[in-house]
This record gives C-alpha cells, structure tokens and sequence, in this order.
C-alpha cells in the first residue's frame, strides 16, 4: 500500500461479511476530487466532520444503528459479494482500544498470507491514524452470536482506526480481494481525508 506518511468510515465493525463491535468496553481508479458529504448522524457525532467518499462509491443507509454511514464498492470483474466501506462511531471513548479492536479484526481470519500494519501517525490536524492491511481466509460470524460461522477464501480488509477529539472513529473495508484492491487507491484517500480534517 501506498500510505502517505505525514505528520499525520468496517470499524471497529466489519463490512460485509464481518462482525459488529461492541458498543462498549478493503489496476486502482485515481481518487479524483469530490463534494464533501456530510450525512446528518456524522454531524451530530462530531460537529464539522467531512466525509469525502469516491465519487464512484455509492452511499447507502446504515443497515445497522451502530453505522454511523455506509458506502458500497462497485465490484471488480469476477467478483460477485457486495463490499462496503463503514464508519463507526459509539460515542466518545467508545468502542474500545486500538490494540483490542486490531486483535478482534485479525482473529476473523483463520489463515494470513499478507498482513501489512502501520502504527498510530500523527497528523496536523491533531489526530491519529492506525490501519491494517490483511490478506487471507476470513472466517467469522456475519453477526456477533448470530449464525453459523461463514468461511470466505481470497478476502481482504483494510481498517483504520481514527484518534482525535471526539472519537475515536473506525473504518473498516472487507471483500473480495480483487474489489478491495480496485478501489485501494480511493480507500486510502478516505482514511487520510478522515484523520486530516481539523475542526474550525
């Protein structure tokens, strides 16, 4: 991955196939310039956030009230699994650590053949940024004690998880590797865009 190191929405949930957490304690298209969206429930989880999602995603109501907003990827030839991006929010302080949040995302995963994690970046804007990149066999519960447990081959998640005042924010991306790494460029792009934005 391409990450911009500076001084630097499927959270921690999952997209897709993937479990929700607990409230308490994925050749990639250039991004090219978007309006900024600013759904009502992220205002009101933090006054001035902006969203800047690709203008070839496609945004959807929050299937969950633990989704503070949804975005679907459209799919990579071959693919046929609906992939989302998802920004969750569970109040301020909500939604437990980084390190817990970061161990639940790779435990949905029986087998890893590539894993990239980058630390915590500081960014102007005041906060911090921590992704990971995992490439695998992803074998989890759709919902947390809800079902049987769903194996899926050629899976991959990109998360990130957003410390600032206010959140902390998660935002997790997971499918098919080809859709994910379609639209790798863009996912990155919305992450940095969410840990940038300072507050007026």
């Amino acid at each position: 991955m391409r990450w911009m190191l500076a001084l630097v929405v499927v959270c921690a949930g999952c997209a897709g196939p993937g479990g929700e957490p607990a409230p308490t304690p994925e050749e990639a298209p250039e991004p090219a310039p978007v309006a900024v969206v600013e759904p009502e429930t992220a205002q009101a989880a933090r006054p001035g956030t902006r969203w800047s999602p690709h203008e070839g995603w496609q945004q959807e109501t929050p299937t969950s009230n633990m989704r503070l907003a949804q975005y679907r990827l459209p799919l990579a030839d071959g693919d046929t699994e609906d992939t989302h991006v998802i920004i969750y929010h569970f109040g301020v302080g909500g939604g437990g650590s980084v390190e817990a949040n970061v161990e639940r995302w790779r435990g949905q995963f029986a087998s890893i053949t590539v894993e990239n994690r980058f630390d915590s970046v500081e960014f102007p804007s005041g906060a911090t940024l921590t992704t990971l990149d995992i490439t695998g066999t992803w074998s989890a519960q759709a919902m947390p004690g809800e079902g049987e447990v769903e194996t899926r081959d050629a899976h991959r998640l990109i998360a990130g998880v957003v410390e600032a005042e206010g959140g902390p924010w998660f935002i997790k991306v997971l499918g098919p590797k080809g859709t994910i790494g379609k639209w790798e460029a863009t996912i990155e792009a919305f992450l940095r865009h969410a840990a940038a934005y300072e507050t007026e």
